[in-house]
């Protein structure tokens, strides 16, 4: 699980970036580093843009063995089996659908998701959609 928050980085496509920091990435930056990022995150939303939450993201965790057991796998499988993949293909009308990214986002106390940009790293992304888990959700805010 890691912070997810957009920045703003003149360099990237849009605009902006997404930094995603573990638990240890945290710690190593020390708490007035990580504060001045966050402030940063902060002032953007008094704007009503961005967002801060916690992720995990399901398909990097399984392409790279990440806790190999973990019954998140299966869903990350289903998303990509080839019948799936041909549904959303029917459904958004793209015959270049090569795979479903996703990820389990966690909102804590704190977290927000306000407008932002959800176009992909590269433009790439063609659809989006949002799933709250039942019995989870309502008490969480977790999603993937």
């Amino acid at each position: 699980m890691a912070a997810c928050f957009a920045e703003a980085d003149p360099s990237a496509p849009g605009g902006e970036s997404v930094a995603r920091l573990t638990q240890a990435d945290v710690a190593a930056m020390g708490r007035e580093a990580i504060s001045a990022r966050l402030s940063k995150v902060l002032e953007r939303a008094r704007d009503n843009y961005g967002y801060l939450y916690n992720a995990y993201p399901m398909i990097e965790a399984y392409t790279s063995g990440w806790e190999p057991d973990h019954p998140i796998h299966a869903i990350t499988e289903f998303l990509n089996a080839p019948e799936f993949l041909e549904f959303g293909r029917r459904v958004i009308g793209a015959d270049t659908i090569t795979k479903a990214d996703a990820q389990a986002t966690y909102y804590a106390r704190g977290n927000f998701l306000t407008r932002h940009i959800d176009d992909g790293h590269e433009n790439e992304r063609r659809a989006a959609t949002h799933s709250d888990l039942p019995g989870v959700g309502s008490r969480t805010g977790a999603g993937f």
